[in-house]
């Protein structure tokens, strides 16, 4: 079944709970290196690290705000 048209998908949820972080440094252009977390991911812009919850938007760092994860 599809869902309605109304219904967000959870990627669209979880851009609208994200903002811009202190949590990484400027590589090149557009890429930057996420330091939330040891893998220290370097992303390029529109991509997601591993994690697949943070991502470069425009050559800047979003991450999760506002939810809590379990991990």
């Amino acid at each position: 079944m599809l869902p309605c048209s109304w219904m967000k998908t959870l990627l669209q949820a979880l851009k609208e709970h994200t903002a811009e972080s202190d949590l990484s440094e400027p590589i090149d252009g557009y890429r930057v290196r996420c330091l939330a977390c040891g893998l220290r991911c370097p992303i390029p812009a529109g991509f997601s690290g591993v994690c697949k919850v943070r991502f470069n938007r425009g050559g800047k760092l979003y991450v999760p705000q506002g939810y809590v994860s379990s991990r």
